[in-house]
């Protein structure tokens, strides 16, 4: 499977909307561009939370229960999810001045117990400490011509089955050994 198969995949969503729409949804950061309001905001202690909601009963337990804003759960531009996508800078203001007040953990606290999904973002230096991999045993010792480095085990988890990770080899180190298994000697491969 090449790459570009692994993308085209990954994008099934918006492939399958173009496809039957027509229309070409624009990236809106960490949002979806099909449901508001769907993203990341600042909170009052320096960090991010993801809130978002999927369809409209969600979002009246949003905005009345999380929110807090009767006002919002009733205004008719935000009644159904296509109203909210088209005002999604008005809703966002209106969630971002909500969170900006807040802790984290008051947020999620909150956001859990009015049914909301809700996240922490986490950067890729908090998902290197992420105490998760520790636990499910998923870093592995890897040799490389620099020294010693930490890295995670491929994502397929097989009962009984662990990948190989061998060590990380030096610039050309199997250079002669590949040539000669196809058949070619240094002069062939471009080697010097």
């Amino acid at each position: 499977m090449s790459l570009f198969d692994t993308m085209t995949d990954l994008m099934g969503y918006a492939l399958t909307y173009t496809q039957h729409s027509g229309i070409d949804q624009q990236p809106v950061g960490m949002g979806s561009p099909a449901v508001a309001p769907y993203g990341a905001y600042d909170t009052a202690d320096g960090q991010t939370v993801v809130l978002g909601t999927t369809n409209d009963r969600e979002w009246q337990r949003f905005a009345r229960e999380l929110l807090g804003r009767p006002d919002l759960a009733d205004d008719e531009r935000f009644r159904t999810n296509l109203g909210r996508v088209e005002h999604r800078a008005l809703l966002d203001n209106d969630v971002a001045a909500w969170c900006a007040e807040r802790d984290l953990a008051t947020i999620q606290q909150s956001a859990d117990s009015a049914g909301i999904g809700n996240s922490r973002y986490n950067t890729p230096s908090d998902v290197v400490a992420h105490p998760h991999l520790v636990a499910r045993d998923r870093w592995r010792p890897l040799d490389t011509p620099g020294g010693s480095i930490q890295a995670l085990l491929p994502p397929p988890v097989i009962s009984g089955y662990e990948a190989p990770m061998g060590p990380v080899p030096a610039l050309g180190q199997h250079t002669e050994a590949i040539l000669a298994e196809l058949g070619l000697g240094p002069a062939q491969g471009g080697a010097s």
